[in-house]
């Protein structure tokens, strides 16, 4: 994925004034190794705002490719004074864009609640301006996995332990919203073009007809490919644990288009419980 072939979305409120869907659209093509051959449009790549009165919580930073379109965004939606990121994912396509992000933003606090050296993976050095900054000296890195980053004085958004996922992930919930941020989990549901695209490609009030049980099994065998040889009953009652406990009313992932309101993410989760079971299996 190049920066040639992103193409902005505008801002939308996913909750008004509380949650706001940043980023943008790329096609899908050959190159795509995270959905079943054959599958054709765009792949909304998100990055979410969280707003409490000045302080706001960016999940992610998405690609490097989005970086440009994120920064206007950014400077067109956030008007507070204080600002923090949280990486849920130490994948490029999940952090990507940290490094201009945070040379922007000096001020940002960086949260990271994962494994691994996510510093390690940016380029240190970003230019802004006449200035050149060292993120490795400068960045304000908050390690460690807490029960919860406070948004505000009453708002904590939690850290949930991922039903689903590769190397070291981390949801988070926040009961405001009634959000779960499942990063790239439930990521099936994909733009039909970048072409002209809104927010009504990318923010979805009703599960498309053809995302049925058959098409969720395709997508998790191709991205979650472990699951072809591993026996799926404790990703399954993860999955239904994890939506009994928490009420939730709008699904966030980092691609992939957010769905929104409680009957339609029941229908989505319902939908991948069947799945489980269809997951083709290796022949040995």
């Amino acid at each position: 994925m190049t920066a040639a072939v992103v193409t902005a979305v505008p801002p939308a409120d996913v909750v008004p004034g509380a949650l706001t869907r940043l980023g943008g659209l790329t096609p899908l093509d050959v190159g795509s190794g995270w959905v079943p051959p054959g599958t054709h449009g765009a792949e909304p790549f998100n990055v979410y705002l969280l707003r409490e009165g000045d302080v706001g919580l960016l999940v992610d930073s998405g690609p490097r490719a989005v970086t440009p379109i994120l920064l206007d965004q950014l400077e067109k939606t956030w008007t507070g004074r204080d600002l923090s990121v949280v990486l849920l994912r130490n994948e490029l396509e999940a952090i990507g864009g940290v490094g201009p992000l945070l040379a922007r933003y000096p001020d940002a606090k960086l949260i990271y609640p994962g494994g691994g050296g996510v510093l390690d993976w940016i380029d240190f050095r970003q230019q802004v301006g006449d200035r050149e900054h060292d993120l490795r000296y400068e960045a304000a890195l908050v390690l460690g996995h807490p029960d919860a980053i406070e948004l505000g004085l009453a708002r904590p958004v939690r850290l949930v332990q991922p039903t689903i996922s590769n190397l070291t992930i981390t949801w988070l919930y926040d009961a405001a919203c009634q959000a779960m941020f499942c990063t790239d989990a439930f990521s099936f549901i994909h733009a039909p073009s970048a072409e002209g695209a809104g927010s009504e490609s990318v923010i979805l009030d009703q599960v498309p007809a053809h995302v049925n049980a058959e098409y969720v099994a395709a997508h998790l065998a191709e991205r979650y490919f472990w699951l072809r040889k591993a026996d799926v009953r404790p990703a399954r009652e993860k999955i239904r644990a994890a939506f009994e406990q928490y009420e939730v009313s709008v699904l966030c992932p980092s691609r992939g288009a957010v769905v929104r309101g409680p009957d339609t993410v029941a229908q989505l989760v319902a939908t991948t419980l069947d799945a489980i079971d269809l997951i083709p299996r290796y022949q040995w």
